[in-house]
């Protein structure tokens, strides 16, 4: 699906002096189903504003353990302080 950058900008572009920093988080793959998509669209939308003048968008992805995801996230926002954090998931059973 094509993004809307333009409409991204206009949201999170705050006449910063810098690019807008956006994390986007996804989650790995569990035992009985190995491919989440979480992850395919966090590293999607990172790939697809790569090279951007405004937007920085970087993915993390987590694993599906509490704890875990919890700290690597938390670390992540950490190290990249960005503006904006989006967190996507996909439930087991789905």
């Amino acid at each position: 699906a094509a993004l809307e950058i333009q409409s991204i900008e206009t949201v999170y572009y705050m006449g910063k002096n810098r690019k807008s920093r956006v994390l986007v988080s996804g989650f790995a793959g569990f035992p009985q189903n190995p491919v989440n998509p979480s992850a395919d669209l966090a590293r999607d939308l990172a790939a697809a504003f790569k090279g951007h003048d405004r937007i920085r968008v970087r993915a993390v992805i987590l694993k599906t353990e509490f704890a875990s995801a919890y700290e690597t996230l938390r670390e992540a926002i950490e190290r990249f302080k960005p503006d904006i954090v989006i967190a996507f998931g996909v439930s087991a059973r789905s």
